[in-house]
């Protein structure tokens, strides 16, 4: 038996059951975010609307889910379909925004790029009480110069096709492969280097759209030709911003395309630890005030100053810690005593460096997994990371391309 709408019953009935509940129509379904649309629906209130944890069932088919919540969506551009006809000495302003202002003024025959937040609740979402209050509302003003003749709108096709940017505000762990919680990226292929044209260097330069409050970051893998390992075996090296760093496009021309340079950091992040190196002997080291034992692990990377924090500096893997003040590396270091020393931090313990201490100063060096280093690479992978504080901005790539620099 199948029932439209609310059945009545005219009879006591001391073991039948009904209960009246929202109903709506499938639409589509949105499988990378699993969002599932739904039309017409029938909440009316506070009681009678589809909630988290509420059961959906398919009438026809019985198929099944459980809401896990109603979701709103932001607007991050639309195009407006809206049919009207004006006619000379007439006129139709069109104005969309939330329903607590008069709205914007939009092109209603182009795509519209709102500069403030715009979101469409679910209608679930817009209900408190009895009261539903529209998340967004489209107006027409109509205006004419003679009481003859008038502008026409066509309320039956009023639509608009919007659009939300899937991006976040979250880099966490994007220098660890297939990992990582930024929502918007872009990998390359694996570009191989011709025998022989093995690479020290790089550059990075990518033509953006890239407003206020949004940002492009870069990583590259790079594997050295000696190594045994992988590409798949390495971490992402996150490159530093140069070229442009601190420019940003206008919000309002969207073909204010700006160029960013990228390229290898000139030394790794580092944890600053108490205390100074006191003496070198070949692979021991020594400090002054220093807390060895709670600070390092072997396997650990120490880097240890100079002069200059960026560019002269030893980096050297922790073999053994003898005690605060005793520590074993693999390497035989010749540095100056006094010195300050910290940690490499964990996104940058296989992230490739500008070495100061190369065979040629400044090459391109890198600690693979199994703590080996090399210096070079003839493969390379490039990742492109877009964050943005909004979904209602987000950066645009035009192109982008990438140097293999040879010193």
């Amino acid at each position: 038996m199948t029932l439209r709408g609310a059945p009545k019953f005219t009879f006591a009935a001391s073991a039948g059951r009904y209960k009246f509940t929202p109903t709506g129509t499938f639409k589509s379904l949105d499988a990378p975010t699993d969002t599932l649309f739904v039309a017409d629906s029938t909440a009316t209130n506070s009681t009678f609307l589809f909630a988290n944890q509420d059961v959906i069932i398919g009438c026809d088919s019985n198929a099944n889910t459980t809401i896990d919540a109603p979701v709103n969506t932001n607007v991050s551009y639309h195009e407006p379909r809206l049919y009207k006809t004006v006619v000379p000495g007439t006129s139709v302003r069109t104005l969309l925004g939330s329903n607590t202002t008069n709205g914007v003024l939009i092109s209603t025959n182009d795509r519209n790029y709102p500069l403030e937040t715009l979101t469409i609740n679910s209608k679930s979402n817009e209900i408190s009480g009895t009261t539903l209050t529209k998340s967004l509302v489209l107006r027409h003003e109509l205006s004419a110069k003679s009481r003859w003749t008038a502008p026409m709108i066509d309320l039956q096709s009023q639509g608009l096709l919007i659009y939300e940017n899937i991006i976040n505000n979250v880099t966490t762990n994007e220098h660890i492969t297939n990992s990582g919680s930024a929502t918007s990226k872009y990998v390359s292929r694996v570009i191989t280097l011709a025998d022989g044209m093995d690479a020290e260097d790089i550059k990075v330069f990518v033509n953006a759209y890239k407003p206020a409050n949004t940002d492009i970051k870069v990583y590259a893998k790079v594997l050295n030709a000696a190594d045994t390992k992988s590409l798949d075996d390495t971490d992402w090296s996150p490159l530093q911003a140069t070229q442009n760093k601190n420019l940003f496009s206008s919000e309002r021309e969207r073909k204010d395309i700006i160029e960013y340079g990228f390229e290898f950091v000139d030394t790794p992040e580092t944890t600053s630890k108490v205390g100074q190196i006191e003496t070198f002997a070949n692979t021991k080291i020594s400090g002054i005030g220093t807390l060895f034992d709670a600070d390092y692990s072997a396997g650990d990377l120490i880097k240890i100053e100079g002069a200059n924090t960026s560019t002269d500096y030893t980096i050297s893997r922790v073999a053994s810690v003898t005690s605060n003040t005793v520590l074993d590396v693999v390497d035989t270091l010749s540095a100056k005593v006094g010195q300050m020393h910290g940690k490499v931090d964990t996104g940058f313990i296989n992230g490739v460096f500008r070495d100061p201490k190369a065979p040629t100063a400044f090459l391109a060096s890198y600690y693979n997994e199994d703590f080996e280093k090399f210096v070079g690479y003839s493969k390379l992978l490039i990742k492109i990371v877009m964050t943005s504080e909004s979904t209602a901005k987000a950066p645009v790539l035009q192109d982008y391309r990438a140097i293999a620099v040879s010193l």
